[in-house]
Parts: C-alpha cells; sequence; structure tokens
C-alpha cells in the first residue's frame, strides 16, 4: 500500500463533495441448474429503483457458470447485460463480465467464506475518454458468514470492498486562490483506489427443495471520483495541454432492501 500511494503524491489532487444519501430497492429472479456433481449453470433478471424508491435506476440480465474445484473452493464466470437509466432519462445499455474464487471452512452450523471477484464493464455510451475508461475494471472482496443451523433458514451477513482499478489521473498544478487547475497532463488509466464499502444481512428460506425467497438489506458506502475535463475547451490545448475543470470524490451512501427469488433443479 505504500508503495502504491507513491505516486498519487503528484497526481492532481481533489476535493470532497457529500451527496448524502438515497434509499434504494432490488427486486430479482435466477434459475439454477445443476449439469453434474459441483456443476451449476445460472441466469437471471433483475430491476434496481432509487430516488427514495421513485425513480428506476437499471435493469439486469444475467448469465453464468459455477463449478466446486474441492469442498472449500468454489470458482464462477459470468455476464451481465445492464441498461441504465441516465440522468436525461436515457437507456444506456452495458456490457459486464467477471470471474471469482470462493474458499470457504464450516466450523459447527457456522459457514465462513471470502470471494474474490475480477470484472469489467464496458460502456457503450458516448463518453469522455479522459472522464472515464471504457472498460472499467473492479476487484470486488467479500467476507461473508451464515448459519447452517437450520434446514428451512439461513441468515447471513457479509462485508465488501470495491477498487477502482484503472480511473483516469491527472498530473496538475492547483491554484487555491483562483480553484483552477493548470500544467494538466493525462497520465493514462492508472489510478485505483477504494471506492466502495458495503455491509449487508439478509435471510434465505427454503420454500421448498427447489424453491428459495432472499430477503436482506444492504449499506453501501461510495467515494466516486468525478472528473470534468475537456480538450477542446483550449485552442492551444497542443502546447498547454488539457483543460482539467475540476476533480472531485463524490461521497455518500444507499440504503437498499430487497427480495429475490431462485429456483433450483
Amino acid at each position: 500500500m505504500a508503495l502504491a500511494a507513491i505516486p498519487v503524491l503528484a497526481r492532481a489532487q481533489g476535493t470532497e463533495v457529500d451527496e448524502g444519501s438515497d434509499i434504494r430497492a432490488r427486486v430479482s429472479a435466477e434459475m439454477d441448474k445443476k449439469v453434474v456433481k459441483g456443476f451449476h449453470l445460472q441466469a437471471g433478471a433483475e430491476g434496481r429503483f432509487k430516488d427514495n424508491l421513485q425513480g428506476f435506476n437499471d435493469f439486469r440480465l444475467m448469465g453464468g457458470a459455477t463449478y466446486k474445484f474441492a469442498p472449500w473452493l468454489k470458482g464462477g464466470v459470468g455476464y451481465t447485460f445492464i441498461g441504465n437509466l441516465n440522468k436525461n432519462s436515457v437507456l444506456e445499455y452495458r456490457h459486464r463480465v467477471h470471474a471469482d474464487l470462493t474458499g470457504s471452512v464450516r466450523l459447527g452450523d457456522w459457514r465462513f467464506a471470502v470471494r474474490e471477484r475480477i470484472q469489467m464493464t464496458h460502456k457503450t455510451e458516448d463518453i469522455n475518454v479522459y472522464q472515464e475508461a471504457r472498460n472499467a475494471l473492479a476487484l470486488k472482496s467479500r467476507l461473508k458468514v451464515s448459519w447452517k443451523g437450520s434446514k428451512t433458514l439461513e441468515p447471513y451477513a457479509y462485508t465488501e470492498l470495491r477498487h477502482a482499478l484503472n480511473d483516469p489521473s491527472f498530473s496538475a498544478t492547483y491554484n487555491k486562490a483562483t480553484s483552477s487547475y493548470s500544467n494538466v497532463s493525462f497520465l493514462g488509466y492508472d489510478d485505483s483506489y477504494c471506492n466502495r464499502f458495503r455491509a449487508s444481512a439478509g435471510l434465505v428460506w427454503r420454500v421448498s427443495k427447489r424453491n428459495d425467497i432472499e430477503f436482506y438489506g444492504l449499506w453501501d458506502r461510495y467515494r466516486n471520483k468525478d472528473i470534468d475535463t475537456d480538450r477542446e475547451g483550449s485552442p492551444t490545448w497542443l502546447t498547454e495541454g488539457l483543460v482539467l475543470k475540476s476533480l472531485t470524490y463524490k461521497t455518500g451512501m444507499y440504503w437498499t432492501v430487497g427480495v429475490a427469488y431462485r429456483y433450483s433443479f
């Protein structure tokens, strides 16, 4: 961590903006097909709501596969199609792929699991490539504990850290008197930082052998870099560099309630 922090000192420093909190909701359904012992296929759909449950955020269509290499180790891959509603009420389509490994241990009726997931999200909408990466990479690290003492009910809780791996980065000189940047240089897509912390608690209700219903609550604390830059804003950018209008870190909280249905066969 110390070595990773060294180049950050030369980069443009941002300001903090608190965006407050929002109450959100998720509703999903999934099918899980056992092909052979240890190998499963999944498919599902999800809808997400925001703005204190008054607005639609996005819908997702998902597919994937998991394989249990050993009783304590499971791997998975997946694809998600995302239809995201932007601030202008226009749907933007994105494609996400992921791969993960989960290691677990059973201690009596308790199960502890650590999952590491790498994901890439491809943005198809028109973007400023100096403000965000076209193919955003992220690493998600989750620690989960669940209680296996009942055949019908399984409560659980987890915490998760999400790291952005390839955000745009700049070097610049900031003038506090004028609140402006000069000597701006684009360094590439090499900024990595923790931009999300999550904590969740939930309950899986096994209604029958093939049907599960899951209820959960999710607390999400985010800190996202927001860059406003424009090459075309300066007629002399070839010699003077980019125009960096602002660099802020937007922070806030999401409180999410969710319900998920799962059919296994």
